[in-house]
């Protein structure tokens, strides 16, 4: 049998890959498969990354449960609301957070007013 690739390794039943990012360590788990594992670990090598499945729209129904209300008084969390289902959510609402990036929510703001930004400062959208 041939060698594993380098930086992959086998414990227990499965294949994995040390991935070094914000300045720590985390081991991505390739799977059983010896040959599904090595095309998963090339992918990885080569500058993939696992997307998330998580959209805008729910990404944002999260922050608005979990970070606002527990953080801004009852009138700013019905503001946020309010932002986030005018401003975000229309353009944004089926794209996976992942996918997401500067230049996108420039398009947002180009397109919201015809050219007018509508985003502005009243909601972050961060950049993934």
């Amino acid at each position: 049998m041939p060698k594993l690739p380098r930086g992959m390794f086998k414990r227990g039943r499965s294949y994995y890959v040390r991935v070094r990012e914000n300045y720590g360590d985390r081991w991505v788990c390739l799977g059983p498969d010896r040959e599904a594992a090595r095309k998963r670990h090339r992918e990885l090598k080569s500058g993939w990354r696992p997307m998330s499945r998580l959209t805008v729209e729910d990404a944002a129904k999260q922050w608005l449960e979990i970070y606002i209300a527990t953080r801004r008084n009852a009138k700013c969390v019905e503001l946020a609301g309010r932002r986030a289902a005018m401003y975000l959510v229309p353009f944004f609402q089926y794209k996976r957070l992942a996918t997401v990036t500067a230049g996108a929510r420039e398009e947002a703001d180009l397109d919201a007013d015809g050219g007018a930004h509508s985003l502005g400062r009243a909601v972050f959208l961060p950049v993934v």
